[in-house]
């Protein structure tokens, strides 16, 4: 039976051993996924704005701190595309459907973090309302960042192994996600913070 099974599969796509099989993207499906990830972030955008606003309700201009963190995302994103740019002139890699999971991953990573440092910020406002508001969001930050920093260098630890000694069609995958997560720990203390800030001002 087994061999009955294997022999009519084989009729529908002949198996040659040891072959190597390569499959391109074309521009077609490039297009697509592009598409596919404006859309997706988008969406998250806005639901995450939504979002924002209804769980900072009690604090004065809630909008502010959706807007900030969504100010915060793109520009990551803004630097992976830039990356996968990069390198696919450089090397040659392509846009498929693993970069549409990098650029979403990285979104999700950059938000979470945003958001942490956001409600560490609500959280100080109701404890020292007398405070000035930089004085609060300084502190929010010193509060904040050894936990952010710690969550993202063991992602990055786990890329760099995989980098390393993984498998060369995940390769392009963990080097966007990887330069996404670097630039996602740094926006969301030092781009939707201070622009938190100078928009208060």
């Amino acid at each position: 039976m087994a061999q009955a099974i294997e022999n009519a599969l084989n009729d529908l796509a002949p198996l040659v051993p040891n072959s190597t099989q390569v499959e391109s993207v074309s521009g077609t499906v490039a297009g697509e996924v592009t598409n596919a990830a404006f859309i997706a972030v988008v969406v998250a955008g806005v639901i995450v704005l939504v979002y924002i606003m209804v769980v900072f309700r009690q604090v004065p201009n809630p909008f502010r701190y959706g807007a900030c963190a969504v100010a915060a995302m793109v520009h990551d994103l803004f630097v992976i595309f830039g990356v996968a740019a990069l390198t696919g002139m450089i090397l040659g890699w392509e846009v498929d459907a693993l970069f549409l999971t990098a650029v979403l991953t990285v979104a999700g990573f950059s938000l979470q973090d945003t958001i942490v440092v956001f409600d560490r910020i609500r959280e100080n406002i109701a404890k020292r309302p007398l405070e000035k508001y930089e004085r609060v969001v300084n502190r929010s930050i010193l509060e904040t960042i050894h936990r952010s920093l710690a969550t993202q260098l063991n992602a990055m630890f786990i890329m760099v192994a995989i980098l390393l000694f993984g498998g060369a069609s995940i390769k392009p995958f963990i080097a966007v996600l990887f330069i996404g997560l670097l630039s996602g720990t740094y926006s969301s203390i030092f781009t939707a913070v201070p622009l938190l800030v100078a928009w208060k001002k």
